[in-house]
Order: structure tokens, then sequence, then C-alpha cells
């Protein structure tokens, strides 16, 4: 017999963002699911509808994202990282786009301004974080790519960079 101690919450939510770890993104998903008598679609709404961010108009059926059944919009998506923009602890977890992570070798000449988490499975790319202005105010983002084909990803990859690059030059 033997005892293995797990690393801090923090340090695996890190991890799941920055390499993309489904299997530990479903995990962090049970563990904050008290299972008692609602199952996970109706917990996670219950969770945020608290924060007061209404998911009523979208399913949940895993903590990874990978069900195709699962359901999220690009504006709900984004009220939730507004709301959690001063959780210093979430915000840590996220990679800097052109650095580390999943988004290091894209936009690269953003100069650290953007935090991102990717998502992205065949015929996708979805990215979702955090923008930094130039006068220093923080936005959250998101934005949900998807129904291409594999002669189309060096051209959405391309847009991707743009977007980005567009995005940090916005007058506010």
């Amino acid at each position: 017999l033997g005892s293995v101690i797990s690393p801090d919450i923090n340090e695996i939510a890190r991890e799941t963002n920055h390499k993309s770890v489904n299997i530990f993104a479903d995990g962090l998903a049970n563990f904050m699911w008290e299972s008692g008598n609602k199952n996970y679609d109706e917990f996670l709404k219950q969770f945020w509808k608290e924060k007061g961010i209404n998911l009523d108009r979208h399913r949940f059926l895993d903590g990874s994202g990978l069900s195709p059944l699962n359901t999220l919009s690009c504006r709900s998506l984004t009220a939730l990282l507004a709301a959690m923009k001063n959780n210093h602890e979430f915000m840590g977890s996220i990679p800097v786009v052109g650095r580390d992570g999943t988004v290091a070798t894209l936009g690269k000449n953003t100069g650290g301004r953007i935090a991102a988490k990717s998502g992205s499975i065949t015929g996708t790319r979805n990215y979702a974080g955090y923008f930094t202005s130039g006068t220093g105010k923080k936005y959250a983002f998101s934005l949900f790519v998807n129904g291409f084909n594999d002669d189309q990803s060096r051209a959405v990859r391309t847009f991707l960079d743009e977007f980005f690059t567009k995005m940090l030059a916005l007058k506010e």
C-alpha cells in the first residue's frame, strides 16, 4: 500500500488550462459538483445563476466540453469570464497567447496582453479569455470558429492571428 499526495487544486487547474488535459477538466468538474440530487447540467446552471450568469439555454453533459451535445454561446461564455476576472487563482491558470500552453504559437506579436484557453476538435477552434487594452482595461472575450475542413486550417490560423492583433488595437 502507498499514498499519493495530490498537487494543489490551483496547480491542477493551471495544468488543465495550459495543456488542455480534458480528463483533468472533467475531474475538476466532478470535484466541484455536489452530486446529491442534481445532475451535472442542473448543478452547473444553479452554480452560475447564484453568480448572476443565466445558462438556462445551454446544456452541459461533461466538464471537458468534448461531448457534441454540450452547448454554450460566445455571449454566455464571455459573461462567465467577465464574472471571473477578479479571481486571481483562475486568472493565473490561463496561458498567455504567444508564450505558453496551447496558445504559445499563436499571436506572437501580442506582447503578452492576451491570456486565453483554447479548445479544439476536428473542424473547430475556440478561444476564450482576456485581453488588456492599450489603456490597461481588461476585457473578456470568446471566439468560436466552427465547420472548417483540413484544407482551411491555415486560413483559420491566419485569421486568428490577425484577429488577436486587431483586438488589441480596439479604441475604447
